[in-house]
């Protein structure tokens, strides 16, 4: 009777046992895979960061289509980090609390070493669609970066300099993101002095400087030819400027400026400047995504947000790969390992470790207040 009435308890146990495994594994299923988004969304880097979110919910949208991964749905939660470096690292820390399974960010790279060390020992992947700074290229860490160092860019615009004829030329590049504003200005100044180009004048932009006194100074140079990286606003004011002082060198700059909408805050003072860019003509295969993007958004679309998209897509890729969970040693190596990741525009490698190699870049000219292709 006794054996009878153990072996009763056993079933029964063994039952609520299946049956706690079974609502676990249910609401497991049912828990959101977390991906952590990190931009400035509070000052002048705003549309960067709101940009780069949209392309990350069309990329969230998608999978979650799909049905995720085997059923569980991906979440995207969001930082700003105010474009400060403690306040960056807290934003971060919060990402890490809320059990996010991928950072994606920052845009700036004045931020990425904020966001390092907040995730340093912290076992997390970061993908970054709009770190450069050459700084960030050939070391083993847990940085993925979707842009090539912004030396290159630099070069390309240098390029351009010695196409148009410059024999003298200025450089001039904001304290505000310097590790980016300074890898642009490497490049070009490598490639004037392999070229032969006489640099005429250099000046970094402060935040309280007085435009109209750098204008002079630029003006004083004397230069054929202006090389700016910043801002847009910055280098539109500057050169407004220029038109009261007769002052009308050649002028040149990269896609932060034109992403923070030099054209507007420049004016006719911008007409005939050269601009270097991450080439995002779409195939014809993937011109839903410039459609679905327009529709949702009612915005033109930004480099920013399709690498946004690319990243998380990524990611996923590596999930259904290897599986959810794992070290982000194993999704870094699976994402680079990969034969060609496709991308919007090209298909996307990466060094070992994690550098998107041979994006292409493309240079516009301003020409009655729109940016055409230059040559």
């Amino acid at each position: 009777m006794k054996s009878k009435y153990y072996t009763v308890i056993t079933i029964v146990f063994g039952i609520f046992l299946i049956t706690l495994s079974g609502i676990y594994l249910l609401n497991k299923r049912k828990t959101p895979i977390k991906i952590g988004f990190i931009a400035d969304f509070t000052t002048g880097g705003s549309d960067l960061a709101i940009q780069g979110r949209n392309g990350a919910l069309l990329a969230i949208n998608k999978i979650n289509k799909s049905g995720g991964f085997k059923g569980r749905k991906f979440e995207l939660i969001t930082e700003t980090n105010h474009n400060n470096k403690e306040l960056c690292r807290a934003a971060v820390s919060s990402l890490l609390d809320k059990n996010v399974s991928l950072i994606v960010g920052p845009m700036l790279s004045s931020m990425a070493s904020s966001v390092l060390d907040a995730t340093k020992d912290q076992n997390i992947l970061v993908i970054s669609p709009g770190v450069s700074g050459n700084r960030y290229y050939n070391t083993d860490d847990n940085l993925i970066l979707m842009k090539q160092s912004s030396v290159y860019d630099g070069r390309l615009l240098a390029e351009a300099v010695v196409s148009r004829g410059d024999k003298h030329v200025a450089l001039a590049w904001t304290k505000e993101n310097e590790e980016f504003t300074s890898s642009i200005i490497q490049g070009v100044r490598e490639e004037l002095i392999a070229k032969n180009i006489d640099i005429k004048y250099e000046y970094v932009i402060k935040d309280n400087d007085d435009y109209s006194l750098v204008a002079e100074q630029l003006a004083l140079s004397g230069a054929d030819g202006i090389v700016f990286s910043g801002q847009g606003y910055i280098i539109g004011s500057i050169i407004q400027h220029f038109r009261e002082l007769n002052f009308s060198p050649n002028l040149y700059s990269e896609q932060w400026a034109k992403e923070t909408s030099i054209k507007n805050i420049g004016g006719r003072a911008t007409e005939g400047m050269i601009l270097c860019e991450l080439d995002h003509t779409l195939s014809a295969k993937n011109r839903s995504f410039n459609d679905n993007y327009t529709d949702k958004f009612s915005t033109e679309i930004k480099p920013v947000a399709y690498l946004s998209y690319r990243a998380i897509l990524l990611f996923y890729d590596a999930v259904r790969g290897i599986g959810y969970n794992r070290s982000y040693i194993e999704y870094r190596d699976y994402i680079i390992n990969m034969n060609k990741s496709h991308g919007i525009k090209e298909d996307i490698s990466f060094t070992q470790n994690g550098d998107v190699m041979g994006r292409s870049k493309i240079l516009y000219i301003i020409k009655d207040n729109e940016y055409d292709l230059y040559k």
